[in-house]
C-alpha cells in the first residue's frame, strides 16, 4: 500500500502499522460484501434519458 505523508515526519513503525490498519479495513469490507459507492459523475448517458420537449412550454422573448 502506497501511503504518502503530506506534513509530519512519522517513524517507519507509524507507518507500517498505518497501513496495517488501512489493509485490514480494505480486508474487511471486501469480505462483507460492501459495494463501493455508485459514482456516475461525467458517464455517458443514452440519448433517450433527456427530454427534448421538457421546455416547449417555456416562453422565449
Amino acid at each position: 500500500m502506497d501511503i504518502q505523508v503530506h506534513k509530519g515526519n512519522p517513524t517507519e513503525a507509524e507507518l507500517a502499522a498505518l497501513a496495517q490498519v488501512l489493509e485490514q479495513l480494505q480486508r474487511e469490507r471486501k469480505t462483507a460484501g460492501v459495494q463501493a459507492d455508485a459514482n456516475i459523475w461525467g458517464t455517458a448517458h443514452p440519448a433517450t434519458a433527456f427530454n427534448p420537449h421538457a421546455f416547449d412550454s417555456a416562453a422565449y422573448f
